[in-house]
């Protein structure tokens, strides 16, 4: 496979400039990022009876606690002014894994948030340099390991154990 051709005055990736700027690009991109998996997440829960009824957008009192703490990481996420490695990773996995270990959510829900806990690992985002990478690698390893979600549909549930599947191997290459 080739490679994409770019137009006269465009720089590739390997051309630009490593400054301040770049930095700042770089982690508003984590930002949307994990932004953009709080929203997958928070789709499928909506698409679901169980929890459309619940997701109430006016009044976070009559969220489940699982909504609640996706929607304060999603205000939180773009506020940071530290670097990325400087921020605890538990800080934006948590939410997530509380949704794979949630008895309550379906195969869907939990195959999603698997999803998104998998590109966050798999981004470089975390590194030996990154503050707490132990401890949230702990935390990955363990939600997953003890992932639970409510049984409704046979293909769902085999594609959630491919999932765990990948992220035990992903977690234990990246720690």
């Amino acid at each position: 496979m080739g490679r994409l051709k770019l137009h006269p005055g465009i720089k590739s990736i390997e051309e630009e400039p490593e400054d301040t700027e770049c930095t700042s690009s770089n982690k508003a991109a984590l930002a949307c990022m994990i932004n953009s998996e709080i929203g997958s997440v928070l789709a499928v829960m909506r698409r679901n009876v169980r929890w459309g009824g619940r997701y109430v957008s006016g009044d976070d009192q009559l969220e489940h606690s699982l909504i609640q703490s996706l929607k304060a990481l999603r205000k939180q996420v773009f506020s940071w002014q530290h670097p990325w490695h400087t921020i605890n990773p538990a800080i934006y996995l948590q939410p997530f894994l509380d949704v794979v270990r949630s008895d309550e959510t379906g195969a869907p829900i939990t195959s999603v948030a698997l999803s998104s806990v998998h590109k966050i690992l798999t981004l470089d985002v975390l590194d030996l340099n990154t503050a707490n990478v132990e401890d949230a690698m702990h935390l990955v390893v363990d939600a997953v390991t003890s992932c639970r979600f409510e049984v409704t549909d046979p293909a769902s549930e085999e594609v959630v154990l491919m999932k765990i599947l990948q992220e035990q191997k992903a977690s234990y290459y990246s720690g």
